[in-house]
């Protein structure tokens, strides 16, 4: 999100276009190297915790569905007593 907005604040101080190419290709490299070295080093780390995650959001999701049927299911027969 802040990478896109380095034009934007070069423009407002006014940075040379020389200066501000050297400065965003420099950002740009250690960008995709952060990314890049991230993804290398942690790969196998990664697809584990993902799987964690999709495991979790499941069990997630039924638990938020099972919480809205009750609240529904709540909600139908209050209405019913109070008619």
């Amino acid at each position: 999100m802040l990478r896109q907005l380095n034009g934007i604040v070069a423009g407002n101080a006014i940075m040379g276009w020389k200066r501000f190419a050297i400065y965003n290709a420099l950002g740009a490299l250690l960008w995709v190297g952060a990314w890049s070295s991230g993804v290398y080093c942690f790969g196998d780390q990664i697809k584990v915790w993902l799987l964690r995650f999709h495991t979790t959001a499941i069990w997630l999701a039924g638990a938020l569905v099972l919480f809205l049927l009750a609240a529904v299911a709540y909600w139908i027969i209050s209405k019913r007593c109070h008619d």
